[in-house]
C-alpha cells in the first residue's frame, strides 16, 4: 500500500537483529541470513533514518534497482 506504517522502527529492528546475532555468536551459531538482513536495515537507516518505519527498508532497494514496488 506504500503507507509505510507497520509500527516498528528501523532502529528497533537493528537493535533486535544485533541482539540476535550476539546471542547466536555466544552459542557458536552462524547466522549469515541475519547478517544480510542487518546490512539491509543499516542501509535503510543511513538513507531513510533509523526512526522511520521498518517497512521503508524497501526504498533503498527500490532506488538501487530502479523500480518501485506497488500493489500490482
Amino acid at each position: 500500500t506504500r503507507k509505510f506504517n507497520h509500527g516498528g522502527s528501523i532502529g528497533v529492528m537493528i537493535k533486535d537483529l544485533n541482539a540476535f546475532r550476539d546471542q547466536a555468536a555466544r552459542n557458536g551459531l552462524s547466522v549469515p541470513l541475519a547478517n544480510a538482513v542487518l546490512s539491509s536495515f543499516l542501509t535503510a537507516a543511513r538513507e531513510e533514518g533509523d526512526n522511520r518505519d521498518l517497512t521503508t527498508i524497501i526504498r533503498p532497494m527500490e532506488r538501487a534497482a530502479g523500480v518501485t514496488v506497488d500493489e500490482r
